[in-house]
């Protein structure tokens, strides 16, 4: 096998696994979609606010299915957030979701792990087909 099969082989690897991760992914979330409906109307009934993608993102049905998760995600992990320049996430928020089973947010963590192999697949795809065309045309 020379460099140009190694190159061409792995491109379409890749794009393979790229399209098989996504489908995944969403097959997933909508395997998941009432415990998250069921989450989100907890949360929204708390008086919590939430940021402008997560809300968008609720309105796209599943194209923005990693939106929708990384938000809580991510006050689950308790990074610090802002609603805007002036205005961080209110305290209450992170507890609210930290105090969530482990039922209600362990498939979100999962999903996102999934997501972020799928984007590192992506890239992965992306630079090698650039040096393939590159290098071979």
């Amino acid at each position: 096998m020379n460099l140009y099969d190694f190159f061409m082989y792995a491109c379409i690897i890749l794009l393979f696994l790229m399209g098989f991760f996504n489908v995944y992914a969403a097959w997933y979330f909508r395997k998941h979609k009432s415990c998250y409906d069921s989450f989100l109307v907890e949360y929204k009934r708390g008086g919590f606010q939430l940021d402008l993608s997560t809300n968008v993102a609720s309105y796209l049905g599943g194209y923005a299915n990693y939106q929708k998760i990384v938000f809580f995600v991510n006050l689950k992990e308790g990074r610090e957030m802002k609603f805007s320049q002036s205005e961080l996430v209110h305290k209450e928020a992170y507890d609210f979701v930290k105090m969530q089973p482990d039922t209600v947010t362990k498939w979100m963590v999962k999903l996102l792990k999934i997501y972020r192999v799928t984007y590192l697949i992506t890239i992965a795809w992306a630079l090698m087909t650039a040096f393939f065309i590159y290098k071979f045309n």
